[in-house]
């Protein structure tokens, strides 16, 4: 009796010492590298074509469409969008793909757009063009819990994304790295630094003068974008 009273309440301290580490680490993520770097851009309105990138989970196209709805020059281009089909959750072949970037692109508008994926098309349309890119560089925790936030709240609410789609509880917890958003980010988070930025930043079709800005956490980004605001509202005075 007394061995399995010890062995419960070892377990019950080990879940409770994951718990708090998880948590912790998300809090602590969250503030991480509370300060605006003096060199980051913040004069939005200088630029007409900006990346969004980070791992899944990190916040892009919410970030996107802050930007899109205070700078009204700017188009937003949701790639998630452009490699679905409609309510099927199939991946497009890349000359679909193609197209429908190419359709986005074609009102020659400024543009704002948020995504990591990557094939000729997006190399040969955008990354040359693309003069700023803002790299939401968050930690393991605070992606993932958003992401398990995100993903019961889609579900709940039958929230349509990525062209459409509707995420359910068999595909989270039974898909593939593909179809499970979970999944996919505890598979590639820590690899998107190696596997991703370093190569945009070396590849023949990036552009040699793109501007990056790299933001370390949820309050990084929020301090940024204030300075932002600032600098938009200090210009308009100006003018």
């Amino acid at each position: 009796m007394f061995a399995m009273l010890y062995v419960f309440w070892i377990m019950v301290l080990a879940f409770l010492g994951i718990v708090f580490y998880v948590v912790g680490s998300a809090v602590i993520g969250y503030f991480r590298h509370p300060y605006v770097d003096k060199n980051d851009p913040i004069d939005i309105n200088s630029y007409d074509y900006i990346m969004i990138v980070g791992t899944a989970g990190s916040g892009k196209t919410t970030l996107t469409k802050t930007l899109v709805a205070e700078y009204p020059k700017f188009h937003h281009i949701e790639l998630d969008n452009l490699r679905f089909e409609k309510q099927t959750w199939n991946i497009l072949s890349h000359s679909n793909f193609g197209q429908n970037l190419k359709k986005e692109l074609s009102n020659g508008e400024s543009w704002i757009c948020d995504g990591n994926f990557v094939n000729f098309h997006t190399k040969r349309e955008m990354w040359q063009k693309v003069e700023c890119i803002v790299w939401l560089d968050y930690g393991f925790w605070i992606v993932f819990l958003f992401a398990v936030y995100r993903t019961w709240h889609r579900i709940s609410h039958k929230v349509p994304h990525c062209n459409g789609n509707i995420d359910t509880w068999s595909r989270v917890f039974f898909g593939d790295s593909y179809t499970s958003i979970l999944r996919f980010i505890w598979q590639t988070h820590g690899q998107f630094k190696t596997k991703k930025i370093e190569r945009w930043k070396v590849d023949e079709y990036t552009n040699p003068n793109v501007r990056w800005i790299r933001l370390q956490s949820p309050y990084h980004c929020q301090l940024w974008w204030q300075k932002c605001i600032a600098s938009q509202k200090k210009n308009k005075t100006k003018k």
